[in-house]
């Protein structure tokens, strides 16, 4: 349940560009229901009903945060609009230059396929076609969506941050890692 919630720092963009969502979906309803089958068994069979509730509370968390049909955690493209309104803003320093990378790419995610996407939401910076096996993404050291890097001009790292962030954070972090 939390992988779905919190994708970027629950799971791997290697596994995520793998697994079959609609599977681990069912994975996710048969494992709600086993939990509240156990936890019946619990109260039935146990004098100390202590188990068994705390497994129906589980269970019943788990209906509550969206079951098996939560949506995934916005960790994919939540930067994007945020770097836009700083753009607009006229906030991104003069001397910045900004290349997207397209990574971990899926069919059935509302920013697929990420060419149109980019001119939906006026992305207006070059942008790289990652490989399937995520190479660029994990040669800066990504550990997350959404990921952000800073390259001094020789191409090594300068400064890195992953998840989300609002438009006045990431200028704030832009700001700290070019005053080093």
């Amino acid at each position: 349940m939390l992988c779905f919630h919190f994708p970027e720092f629950l799971t791997t963009p290697e596994f995520r560009a793998q697994y079959d969502e609609g599977v681990l979906r069912g994975i996710l309803l048969g494992c709600i229901f086993l939990t509240y089958a156990c936890a019946l068994r619990s109260l039935i069979a146990n004098a100390s009903k202590r188990t068994g509730l705390i497994g129906g509370a589980l269970a019943t968390a788990s209906l509550l945060l969206g079951g098996a049909g939560v949506e995934v955690g916005t960790g994919r493209g939540v930067e994007i609009p945020e770097i836009l309104k700083l753009r607009n803003q006229g906030d991104l320093p003069d001397n910045l230059n900004i290349i997207g990378i397209s990574t971990a790419v899926v069919e059935d995610r509302e920013n697929y396929p990420p060419s149109e996407w980019i001119v939906e939401k006026d992305w207006t910076w070059p942008v790289l076609a990652d490989t399937i096996d995520a190479e660029a993404f994990q040669l800066y050291g990504g550990t997350g969506f959404p990921y952000t890097v800073i390259l001094n001009s020789d191409g090594s790292v300068k400064a890195r941050t992953s998840g989300s962030s609002s438009a006045a954070e990431i200028k704030d972090w832009i700001d700290a890692a070019l005053r080093v």
